[in-house]
């Protein structure tokens, strides 16, 4: 992991905070954010939140405060029928929607 200091403004990504800039165009990585090896953000931002790696975040949403798994995908559902949130969720989790 990198410490970035300042906000960082390069082909549209922005980022603040000890951040892996591998992420796409369209994307804010803010403070107190880890993101772990292998995690790719794309056309959205994530704030205050531990992803621990290997994951795929292109939903286009802001996600904060969150803890998000090894592996997991975040995409965005635009056009899906039917509508409706989907959720996959573990044993003995809160969800806030």
């Amino acid at each position: 992991m990198i410490q970035v200091v300042l906000i960082i403004f390069s082909n549209l990504l922005e980022l603040a905070g000890p951040v892996a800039p591998e992420n796409g165009p369209h994307s804010y990585i803010g403070p107190y954010t880890a993101i772990g090896d292998g995690t790719i953000v794309e056309g959205g931002e994530i704030e205050g939140s531990i992803v621990i790696g290997e994951c795929t975040i292109t939903c286009g949403k802001k996600i904060v405060d969150s803890l998000i798994g090894k592996g997991c995908s975040i995409l965005a559902a635009k056009g899906e029928k039917p509508e409706g949130t989907r959720l996959i969720i573990g044993e003995n989790s809160v969800l806030k929607i």
